[in-house]
């Protein structure tokens, strides 16, 4: 049926989603400790750090691409 045809794409991004999660939430308290010491964060500075999350997750520089929108 198409559900199941369906189903292993749906699963693929499922994981994917999970594993970008799990960056959003890293950022996010990242940012908060950079914000507690008042420095300044730039779009570029984020972008590198999500790279870096990614990496530390198992996420290839081909899965993930940190973008600024």
């Amino acid at each position: 049926s198409k559900i199941q045809e369906i189903s292993p794409i749906s699963n693929a991004l499922k994981i994917a989603s999970s594993k970008f999660l799990q960056i959003e939430k890293a950022l996010e308290m990242w940012i908060g400790t950079v914000e507690q010491y008042k420095l300044t964060l730039t779009s570029k500075v984020i972008c590198q750090k999500a790279l870096q999350f990614a990496a530390l997750l198992g996420i290839s520089e081909e899965e993930f691409r940190a973008s600024q929108g």
